[in-house]
């Protein structure tokens, strides 16, 4: 036997073996790749954005902040009147009611818990940290019970507003010292649940934590001296180090927690060019929508490349994916399994900083058909400005009609989908969305075995 007529038979015997095993679906599929636009709408995302603060005690006008875009909740947890003693019943039952109706509405929380929030609480708080662990003891079931609701907590605690000055518990000037702020963390790392990051007020405050003691992966930043000053009202260090030095501090920090502020005063750092270069720099997610309304006016008014800014940084903050492109068989058999392969992008400002899951749907006119899990990807790797693949393999032999495919983008822990508002919606032309999953592309069918490529307009 020549040499030929060998290799034509051991490619014959080939052949039957992949079509036995069914591996030859992966040969004699046509596959096209589609390119997706990036949409200019502001999209009402879970887990980012901008928020409004509220006391706990007075939630009036909660219910309208979603028809004004708003998918995060300041809560403001006011316990001065129990410096002395343990939080009452009343007190704590009011959090578990402001929890609910937050979650009534579709909203994600920032929380902080403060011994008064004004500038008239300096040295209000507590003589002794041991009173502030048995306060974090009584909130923690409340904390843990809406671990869904949560995407921050915010330190707090110590001097007024909780924002680590004045306090009773720091030094000559009132700073927290390192003990101090180590001890607390500790205790806020047991008393919030994993994976909920929490939030220091200074990048100096990251610096002088004990990384043996507290898990550096869950300390975010808060800026609430944000855009306002060469120090940010304190928050830098520029008397050892330079702005940039702390803005490149925070920047640097590897983990995907969620960086938030808010901006007291207008300055030259409000400027679009500056901000966005530093609300970029800080990997931001949350900012407050109300505090400093002459700042947010600014920004509303002052166009940035023929549009107002607050438009874009409505857009950018925390994360914004949308699909790139996507390899999709031209046309198929029944009987096949094909591979589908997209490419998402983030123009937000940061990563995603809940863990989340990506589901391939597929749906016809009766409903959903399928859900197939994706595998082998962590969304919070899709930093800003990268790419991130994901792809999956497509069964739809017990399909008969035209189907539809989507992505369905949710919360890791989640279950049941109770509320279509905690889905995660893409910023694409060209792509529709019902009951929050993503629908990228189309099959017809010829009424036997064969799906097509239904190509929508972009």
């Amino acid at each position: 036997m020549n040499n030929q007529k060998r290799l034509i038979i051991i490619f014959i015997l080939l052949a039957t073996a992949l079509v036995i095993t069914g591996t030859v679906v992966f040969f004699r599929v046509p596959y096209t790749t589609l390119m997706y636009k990036e949409s200019d709408a502001v999209i009402s995302n879970p887990s980012r954005g901008f928020y409004v603060q509220f006391d706990t005690a007075h939630l009036d006008k909660i219910d309208e902040l979603r028809n004004s875009g708003i998918t995060l909740v300041f809560l403001a947890y006011d316990i001065k009147e129990f410096v002395d003693s343990n939080i009452s019943q009343v007190k704590l039952d009011e959090l578990s009611n402001a929890f609910e109706i937050v979650r009534t509405n579709g909203l994600k929380v920032i929380f902080r818990a403060a011994y008064g929030f004004s500038r008239l609480d300096e040295f209000s708080d507590p003589k002794t940290i041991d009173v502030i662990k048995n306060h974090l003891n009584q909130i923690s079931p409340i904390l843990k019970e809406n671990k869904d609701l949560l995407l921050s907590v915010q330190a707090g605690f110590l001097g007024p507003w909780g924002e680590w000055h004045h306090s009773n518990l720091g030094d000559d000037q009132g700073k927290p010292t390192a003990q101090v702020i180590n001890e607390l963390l500790v205790a806020l790392m047991d008393a919030v649940p994993k994976p909920i990051s929490i939030a220091v007020r200074r990048p100096s405050f990251i610096r002088l934590i004990d990384s043996s003691l507290v898990d550096l992966s869950r300390i975010a930043f808060h800026n609430d001296g944000l855009l306002s000053s060469d120090t940010d009202l304190g928050t830098y260090s520029l008397d050892v180090l330079n702005r940039e030095y702390e803005l490149n501090y925070i920047f640097e920090r590897p983990f995907p927690v969620a960086n938030g502020g808010e901006m007291p005063n207008l300055s030259a750092y409000t400027s679009p060019e500056v901000a966005l270069n530093e609300l970029s720099q800080l990997k931001l997610t949350y900012l407050n929508y109300r505090y400093n309304k002459a700042v947010i006016n600014y920004w509303g008014t002052t166009l940035y490349e023929g549009k107002p800014f607050l438009e874009l940084i409505q857009k950018k903050l925390g994360y914004r994916w949308s699909i790139q492109t996507a390899t999709l068989p031209q046309y198929f058999d029944s009987t096949q399994k094909v591979k589908i392969k997209l490419t998402l992008i983030n123009t937000g400002f940061s990563a995603v900083t809940l863990p989340y899951r990506v589901e391939l749907i597929v749906s016809d006119d009766s409903g959903i058909r399928k859900v197939i899990p994706i595998q082998g990807v962590n969304l919070q790797d899709l930093k800003p400005g990268k790419s991130l693949t994901l792809s999956a393999i497509l069964n739809v032999s017990d399909v008969s009609g035209r189907f539809s495919l989507g992505l369905r983008i949710l919360e890791t822990d989640m279950i049941h989908i109770t509320d279509q508002r905690t889905l995660i919606q893409l910023a694409n032309e060209g792509i529709s969305v019902l009951d929050g999953i993503n629908y990228f592309a189309s099959y017809d069918w010829d009424g036997q075995k064969k799906f097509t490529l239904s190509e929508p307009e972009r």
